[in-house]
């Protein structure tokens, strides 16, 4: 497997990982809108208490998603900062080897 290959794979790999917490989190959310909708039909308090509670289950999820698109783009970036050198490197060397 050549060097852009492995990347291009890694790459696709954190974005599956970013997307399954994504689904995950998108879950949660929908169960606790399914439970809000019950708490305000019943009039229960307790329920939605436990949606309350709950939240800071999905605020830990958004921190880790944010965490891991900010380190993936972060990751992507300098990758593609590594590859814009060893261009200019490449053209600089060219250039220097057509003034001899």
């Amino acid at each position: 497997m050549d060097i852009q290959s492995h990347i291009l794979s890694s790459f696709n790999e954190d974005l599956i990982t970013l997307q399954n917490h994504l689904v995950e989190m998108v879950t949660q959310v929908e169960g606790s809108l399914i439970r809000v909708e019950e708490a305000i039909i019943q009039n229960d308090r307790g329920i939605c208490a436990d949606v309350v509670a709950d939240d800071d289950i999905i605020d830990g999820a958004e921190r880790i998603i944010d965490r891991m698109a900010m380190d993936i783009l972060d990751i992507r970036y300098r990758r593609i900062n590594v590859v814009a050198n060893d261009v200019f490197k490449d053209a600089e060397s060219s250039r220097r080897a057509k003034q001899i």
